[in-house]
């Protein structure tokens, strides 16, 4: 295993976090106009970022399906209220364009428990992965549903040039919640350097043989047709690049075997990777 990865793989099968079938929604999408205050702020952001200020802005329109309301409307979907909170992760590409909401805050005041709230950024598909290590190195084992991440991914916006392939084709969020029983079992978080995409899931899934593996678009293209390792592939497409594994991994959260999610993060050149081992009740 290379010295510059990190991983969490529990000796004697023991979960870093068991997990509950993730909860997601896609949203239609809502346009508004920039109001001069908005404009001035994203203008100076972008100009320090060193990308197209005022004028990469000129034509450019709010997203109303923003962090808090998405969250919002994705809480109001749930079958059964979440429990009180400890923590909330939110994980994103880019941040939230809409300056006026502070996400953190809303999603806190959205949640019972008085969680505290983190927010991961800045590493493309990458930030859900780090929001399970950060979950899995502070959770509470007398409140084992006590934490939960926000993943979100938007639409083209005004931020999209800070980060090269950070843009959605769609606004998306997906809910995933620890549970104390009835849910998948996390067994292996990966975070290695990728100079070689392959042979870097190649010892992701040696390391955490799974029967299904969901790889994201720069994964799947690294891969090939030619994949020979464990597990059967399920390519994941690009327009969701931050929900999207999660989304398709929801669907055979169900299967029996262990499931692996891994995605590489171009601009850091890292491979990010999860392993879950099979689930363990109803509820999941």
């Amino acid at each position: 295993m290379p010295s510059s990865s990190t991983m969490v793989r529990r000796p004697g099968r023991v979960p870093a976090l068991t997990v509950r079938r993730p909860s997601g929604r896609l949203f239609a999408e809502r346009r508004g106009a920039l109001d001069p205050i908005e404009r001035r702020y994203l203008s100076d952001l972008l100009d320090a970022a060193g990308a197209p200020g005022a004028a990469g802005l000129a034509e450019a329109r709010s997203n109303e399906n923003t962090y808090t309301r998405m969250t919002v409307e994705l809480l109001g979907d749930l079958v059964e209220p979440l429990p009180p909170l400890n923590r909330m992760v939110l994980a994103y590409a880019l941040p939230d364009p809409a300056i006026r909401e502070l996400a953190g805050c809303s999603v806190a005041d959205l949640c019972a428990g008085d969680p505290d709230v983190f927010s991961v950024s800045g590493q493309g598909a990458g930030a859900p992965f780090t929001a399970l290590r950060i979950l899995a190195a502070t959770h509470d084992e007398d409140a084992l549903d006590g934490g939960a991440c926000l993943v979100f991914d938007q639409r083209t916006g005004p931020l999209a040039d800070l980060r090269p392939g950070a843009v959605a084709g769609a606004d998306s969020v997906v809910l995933l919640h620890t549970t104390a029983a009835g849910g998948r079992p996390l067994y292996f978080l990966w975070d290695t350097e990728a100079a070689d995409p392959q042979a870097a899931l190649t010892e992701a899934a040696r390391a955490f043989p799974a029967d299904h593996l969901f790889l994201g678009p720069e994964l799947v293209a690294a891969a090939g047709s030619s994949w020979t390792g464990p597990g059967e592939v399920h390519p994941v497409p690009a327009f969701l690049p931050c929900t999207g594994l999660w989304r398709a991994a929801s669907l055979l959260w169900d299967h029996p075997g262990p499931l692996l999610l891994a995605e590489t993060d171009p601009v850091s050149g890292r491979l990010y990777a999860a392993g879950f081992g099979a689930e363990d009740g109803p509820g999941r």
